[in-house]
């Protein structure tokens, strides 16, 4: 889903110029984020982040919502002169394709930041990951504009090359009692799939995890207290 939403940017140059042009001149300049808040009754532009899923997304999907408000604080409320990036994001902002490009975007892509954060969640069974997943997908296959159909492509592509998609909804059909007869498992080890993660974001945690628990300042512990820590990491994660 995160290569297909960068597709997506990929398709819209000038939007993602004008969302980075933004994100610079809002960042570390409190006098404007100031004037912002002063002046508009709306959340802050997202700052999107490219390597986290969907960010650029949802990006895109508010400045569509709130384009009006955000085109008059641009152009009337801002100097060019003091900032490159408000130059051209002035620029930007006026094109006449641009408001048309925003609008195709969350037209089409409103629900894919929304199914990341889905498929995310920790503790999904894999049939609601399987329903969530086939959702979108089918969502996608269906686009009807001529200027994505590169993003029908990119889907199509990314789900033939993806043999292990294809093994997990094998068992996913031996759970729900079908005969495979080339899934060659065990009951016993066919239970642990019932709540397999089909995204690598709970690895990509624990990687996280891992380097909080031996931070610099922590190359004292003892074995006992690696345990604890251990312990109450572990907790963590079941509460959640």
């Amino acid at each position: 889903m995160h290569r297909v939403a960068e597709e997506v940017r990929g398709l819209f140059p000038d939007v993602d110029a004008l969302i980075a042009n933004v994100k610079k001149f809002f960042v570390k300049c409190n006098s404007r984020t100031n004037l912002f808040k002063q002046t508009l009754n709306i959340p802050l532009p997202p700052q999107p982040i490219i390597t986290r899923w969907g960010t650029w997304l949802s990006a895109a999907i508010y400045y569509s919502d709130y384009f009006v408000l955000i085109k008059d604080f641009i152009t009337n409320k801002l100097n060019p002169r003091d900032a490159i990036s408000i130059k051209k994001a002035q620029e930007l902002i006026t094109k006449n394709n641009i408001a048309e490009e925003l609008l195709c975007i969350t037209n089409n892509f409103r629900c894919l930041p929304q199914t990341i954060t889905k498929l995310e969640t920790t503790g999904i069974s894999l049939r609601d990951t399987f329903e969530i997943f086939n959702n979108i997908t089918t969502t996608l296959k269906q686009l009807q504009d001529i200027r994505l159909q590169s993003i029908r492509t990119k889907i199509t592509v990314i789900l033939e090359k993806n043999s292990g998609l294809q093994q997990m909804k094998q068992v996913l059909a031996k759970l729900q009692g079908q005969d495979i007869q080339q899934l060659s498992i065990t009951p016993d080890d066919l239970k642990c799939f019932q709540y397999a993660p089909l995204v690598t974001c709970d690895v990509e945690r624990s990687f996280s995890r891992y380097k909080n628990i031996f931070r610099d300042n922590r190359h004292s512990f003892t074995f006992e207290h690696l345990k604890m820590i251990l312990i109450i990491a572990c907790n963590q994660i079941v509460t959640k």
